[in-house]
Parts: structure tokens; C-alpha cells; sequence
């Protein structure tokens, strides 16, 4: 038996998920000591651990993954087909963005400011990322047409329209992408000319930042890791698993667990034959 069947067969529940950083918030916000959780490291691989564990009738495993510019399957998570869970937001990060959470955090992992404080910086992390977000939802359409992923820009280097096209153009000149890419002519034409569709991709992402759409389709990952928002959440270095994982407790501790993170974790423990687990505390009254 090798050792990761010996993962599976000791443990009840185990989920595959992509990084760190989920492995310690879904940790700290289900404390579920029946469940073990393993790094992935990308959904495709994610993928591939599951239904090679599936495929060796362990039936307890299963995985999630983020949703990034596709679709959540979140309409199947309840079907018995279902062993690979899709978020129902961008990413893991999307669920940290409560501002009233963040400023509930221990005064030892973060400066402390207020929620609207903390709701202020959010919104103008995002408001900044409209660009970013364009570049990366066309690069994302372009490699669905090319079956291969051009380099992702940070959000520093397309903060401006003209930033984002040169950016786009600026993958094409890639030979050995050119040589992988299978698509046709009129396809990459429109990619060496991409401002008409960069620019209805920012003015829809844009549109998101009047309400909170923004929360659930930009990158949370991003906008945490912004220098609006970075700079004063994580206090004296804390690390990053550290902090995902005290935000994943005090949802717990408040009563405000996202309500299809609460659906996810008791599907997966139906699915392994597990008992419902218990509500999380309800939130104590101002």
C-alpha cells in the first residue's frame, strides 16, 4: 500500500484541494477533525488525484477546486457523479473579502481599522483591477480558442487600456507558443487587435465595482494581495496561511460561514457516510 492509500484509508473524508492557503482557510472554518485535506497544486491536478483515487474505489475522496472565468457546477454538488466541487466565487480568496470579518481579526495579525475602513480599501483595491481583470478574462477566451496559456500579466502592468493591449501582443511573439497554438487565422487577427474587446471586457468589470459583484468575479487573491490592502492586513509577516486561517475561524466564531461553503461541507460528509456536522455558533447580538 502506498503511502497516500494509506492517507485514504485511514481518514473518513479527504479533499484534495489547490494550494495552501485553501487547505488552511476550509481547515480553520470547518473544524472537522474527520477530514483530511491534501495539496493538489492546480485544478487539473486536483482532477487527476480524484479520479485516480476513484478509479482505486476509495470513495471518500474528493476535491475543490476554484472557479476562476468558468462556471461553478454548484446546481450538481448534491448528484452522486459529482466528486469535484467548483466554488461558486472567482476563488478561495472572494470569500475572505467580509469587511467585517477583516476587522474583527486579532490585533496580532493585522492593523485594526474599521469595517468601513476595511470595506473602503476593498473597493478601491478593485476599482483598480478593472483592467487587470479584462486582460486576464481575454487571455482566458484566447487560450479556450489555442488550446495553450499565454502568460498572465500582474495587475501592476496593465493598469491602462493601452497597458493591456500591449500586453495581449505581446504573447504573440512568442515562437514556440505560435508553433503549439491550433487556431485560425481570423482568430489571432483579432488578437493582435485586441482594444475593441479589451474594452468591453474592462467596461463590464467596471460595472461590477458599483455593486458587489465585484466580491464574488474579481480576483480576491489580487485584491488581498494589493498594496491598498496588503499593507496593513498582514501585520509583523504574518504568513499568508496564518492569516486565511484566523479569517476562516472568526466566520466560525461570528456565525458568518458563506452559506455554500455550509452546503459544500455537509454534501461531502453525507458522501463518506459521515453524520451532519453541527451549525457553527450563531452570531452573537451587538
Amino acid at each position: 500500500m502506498t503511502p497516500l492509500q494509506e492517507e485514504y484509508s485511514r481518514h473518513r473524508l479527504v479533499l484534495w484541494v489547490e494550494d495552501a492557503e485553501t487547505r488552511a482557510y476550509l481547515s480553520a472554518l470547518f473544524e472537522d477533525r474527520e477530514l483530511r485535506i491534501l495539496v493538489g497544486g492546480g485544478r487539473d491536478h486536483v482532477a487527476a488525484m480524484v479520479e485516480d483515487a476513484y478509479r482505486s474505489r476509495h470513495r471518500n475522496v474528493f476535491g475543490v477546486v476554484d472557479r476562476d472565468f468558468g462556471d461553478s457546477n454548484r446546481r450538481r454538488w448534491a448528484g452522486l457523479d459529482t466528486r469535484v466541487f467548483t466554488l461558486t466565487r472567482h476563488e478561495v480568496e472572494n470569500y475572505l473579502l467580509d469587511p467585517v470579518v477583516l476587522a474583527a481579526l486579532p490585533a496580532q495579525l493585522c492593523h485594526r481599522r474599521s469595517a468601513d475602513e476595511v470595506d473602503a480599501r476593498l473597493q478601491k483595491a478593485a476599482r483598480s483591477q478593472t483592467w487587470y481583470m479584462a486582460t486576464r478574462a481575454f487571455i482566458q477566451h484566447f487560450s479556450t480558442q489555442v488550446g495553450a496559456i499565454p502568460k498572465h500579466p500582474k495587475p501592476s502592468d496593465v493598469r491602462l487600456p493601452n497597458h493591456a493591449a500591449d500586453w495581449i501582443r505581446s504573447q504573440l511573439t512568442d515562437l514556440a507558443w505560435q508553433e503549439r497554438a491550433r487556431c485560425g487565422v481570423d482568430f489571432l487577427q483579432s488578437a493582435r487587435e485586441p482594444e475593441g474587446s479589451l474594452m468591453a471586457l474592462e467596461s463590464n468589470f467596471r460595472a461590477m465595482t458599483a455593486d458587489d459583484q465585484w466580491r464574488t468575479e474579481f480576483s480576491g487573491k489580487e485584491i488581498l494581495g494589493s498594496e491598498n490592502v496588503g499593507g496593513w492586513l498582514r501585520k509583523n509577516r504574518v504568513s499568508v496561511e496564518d492569516l486565511v486561517g484566523a479569517i476562516g475561524r472568526t466566520q466560525r466564531s461570528t456565525g458568518s460561514v458563506p452559506e455554500d461553503l455550509t452546503a459544500l461541507h455537509q454534501i461531502l460528509r453525507q458522501r463518506a457516510g459521515l453524520p451532519t456536522p453541527p451549525p457553527a455558533p450563531a452570531a452573537t447580538p451587538a
